[in-house]
C-alpha cells in the first residue's frame, strides 16, 4: 500500500509497527519511462548527419567519375558540410533555447530532407559544394534542441549512457552506410539515388518526430531558464519564452558557461580529436584506391570498420564511465595512443592489418566523447541554457577542424611531395589537445563527489 494512503487511514502507528520509514523525498525529480522513446527519435538523427558527413570518403571516387574534383576541392566539398557550423552554433543555441525545442528539431530534420535531396542533383563541384553548405546551416540547429530535450527527460546519472547512445546511433548509421554504398551504387546504378533513398529516410523521420515527440515541464526544470517572474510555472505548465530581449540577456548563457573551464577544454578536444579523423574519412578511402591499389569495395570495406570502433567506445566507454563513476581516466589515454595509430594506417600494412588498426582509429576517438559530454552536464550549478550554449560554442570549435582540417590536407596532398601519405601523417598531432583536456579538466563522476555510481 502506497505510503500516502497509510498515513490517511491511520495517522498514529501502532506500538508494534517498528520505526516509520523515511518518506521518499518529494522534491526529486522523476523521469518516466517515456524519456526512452524521446532518446530513441533523438538518435535517429545521428544517422542521417553520418551519411551526409561523414561517408564522403567513400562516395567521391564515384562522383569524380561524373564531376572532376581535385584534391583541394575533395577537402572544400568534405568541409563544407561543417562550415556554417563555426559561425551558427553558438548564435542558433542563443536563439533555439528561446524556442520550443521540439519545433526546432523538427525544422532540422525537414531541412536536412531537403538538402539530401539536393545532393542528388548536383551535376558540377559548385552546386555539390552549395548542397554541403547548405546541409551545414540546416545542422546547426540541430543539437542545441538535443541538448535542450535531453535536459528535459534524461537525469544525469544516465548523461553519459545517453551520450554514448548518440554516438553509437552515428556510427551504427556510418558503418552501415559506408558497407552498403558500393552495393547501392551497383544496383541504383550511380550514386545519386543514395541521397533520394536517405532523403525519404529524413521525412519518415519528420513524420515520426512529429507524431511522438513531447517537451517535458517540470518545475525543477523550467525555472532554470531564467523566466520572467510571472511566467515561471505552476504545476507542469510550461511557460512562453521571453524572445524580446536585449542582446546582452540573449549572450548570459554563454558567457555564464564560458565561466566554466570545461567548455574551453572539451572545445580543444574537439579541435584536436577531430583534424586526423576528418582527414582519414575523406582521404584513405583515396589514398587506399591510388597508392595502395585496392579496389572500391576493399577501401568501403575498411572504412566501415572505423565507425564499428566509434560504436564499441560510445557504448562500452560511457558505460564503464558511469558504472566505475568517473570521468577523466576514460578521456585523455585516448590522446596518447591514437597519433601511433593514424600513422600506421598510412603503411604499407596487410588488409587484416589495416582492419584491426581502423578499429581502433574509431575506438578512439571516440573514447572520450560521452564522458566530455558527462561532464558538462555535471558541472554544478549550471543551467540548461548554459548547457546547451556552452556545448554549441564547444561543437563550433571542433567545427573548425572538421570544415578546415580536409582543406589543409587536400592542399599538402596536392603541393607536397609525400602526398597524401605524408598530410594525413601531419595530422595525426591533433589528438594532443585531447590529453590537456582529459587532464585539465575537473573530475565530475559520481565517485568523485561521494555518490554511488550508476546502476545502469
Amino acid at each position: 500500500m502506497p505510503a500516502s494512503s497509510a498515513s490517511a487511514q491511520s495517522p498514529v502507528p501502532p506500538a508494534s509497527a517498528g520505526p516509520t520509514p523515511a518518506p521518499a523525498d518529494a522534491s526529486a525529480p522523476v523521469f518516466p519511462r517515456y524519456r526512452w522513446v524521446i532518446v530513441a527519435l533523438l538518435c535517429s538523427i545521428y544517422p542521417l548527419n553520418s551519411f551526409v558527413s561523414l561517408s564522403i570518403g567513400v562516395l567521391l571516387p564515384y562522383i569524380r567519375d561524373e564531376i572532376t574534383i581535385t584534391n583541394s576541392q575533395a577537402g572544400m566539398i568534405s568541409g563544407a558540410a561543417f562550415a556554417a557550423s563555426i559561425f551558427l552554433s553558438v548564435p542558433a543555441a542563443l536563439l533555439v533555447v528561446r524556442m520550443r525545442a521540439k519545433w526546432v528539431f523538427a525544422a532540422a530534420i525537414a531541412g536536412i530532407a531537403v538538402v539530401l535531396f539536393l545532393h542528388s542533383l548536383a551535376s558540377v563541384f559548385l552546386t555539390i559544394l552549395l548542397a554541403r553548405l547548405l546541409f551545414s546551416i540546416a545542422g546547426s540547429a540541430t543539437q542545441p534542441a538535443i541538448s535542450m530535450l535531453r535536459t528535459q527527460w534524461v537525469p544525469k546519472r544516465e548523461s553519459a549512457l545517453v551520450g554514448g547512445l548518440q554516438m553509437a546511433a552515428q556510427n551504427v548509421g556510418q558503418s552501415i552506410a559506408l558497407v552498403a554504398i558500393p552495393f547501392l551504387i551497383g544496383a541504383l546504378n550511380g550514386w545519386r539515388l543514395v541521397y533520394v533513398i536517405y532523403g525519404c529516410m529524413a521525412i519518415l523521420l519528420l513524420i515520426l518526430w512529429l507524431f511522438f515527440g513531447k517537451e517535458r515541464s517540470t518545475p525543477e526544470y523550467a525555472p532554470a531558464l531564467e523566466y520572467a517572474p510571472e511566467e515561471t510555472p505552476t504545476s507542469g505548465l510550461r511557460p512562453k519564452p521571453r524572445l524580446r530581449q536585449s542582446a546582452t540577456a540573449y549572450l548570459q548563457p554563454l558567457r555564464a558557461a564560458l565561466r566554466y573551464k570545461e567548455f574551453w577544454f572539451v572545445a580543444l578536444s574537439n579541435l584536436g580529436n577531430i583534424l586526423p579523423f576528418i582527414a582519414i574519412i575523406t582521404f584513405w578511402p583515396t589514398f587506399l584506391i591510388d597508392d595502395r591499389g585496392f579496389s572500391r569495395g576493399q577501401a568501403a570495406m575498411l572504412m566501415a570498420f572505423l565507425p564499428i570502433g566509434g560504436l564499441a567506445a560510445s557504448v562500452l566507454n560511457s558505460y564503464l564511465s558511469d558504472r566505475i563513476g568517473l570521468r577523466r581516466p576514460f578521456i585523455w589515454p585516448a590522446g596518447l595512443i591514437s597519433p601511433l595509430v593514424y600513422v600506421c594506417m598510412v603503411q604499407s600494412l596487410p588488409i587484416p592489418a589495416l582492419a584491426v588498426l581502423s578499429f581502433l582509429a574509431g575506438y578512439l576517438c571516440y573514447f572520450p566523447l560521452g564522458p566530455l559530454q558527462a561532464i558538462l552536464y555535471e558541472l554544478p550549478r549550471i543551467k540548461p541554457r548554459e548547457i546547451a550554449s556552452g556545448y554549441a560554442f564547444s561543437l563550433a570549435v571542433g567545427s573548425v577542424s572538421f570544415a578546415l582540417g580536409p582543406v589543409i590536407v587536400g592542399f599538402m596532398a596536392d603541393n607536397l611531395s609525400g602526398g597524401l601519405r605524408l598530410a594525413l601523417m601531419l595530422s595525426a598531432i591533433g589528438p594532443a589537445g585531447v590529453v590537456i583536456a582529459g587532464l585539465g579538466m575537473r573530475e565530475t563522476g559520481a565517485r568523485h563527489a561521494g555518490k554511488p555510481p550508476s546502476r545502469a
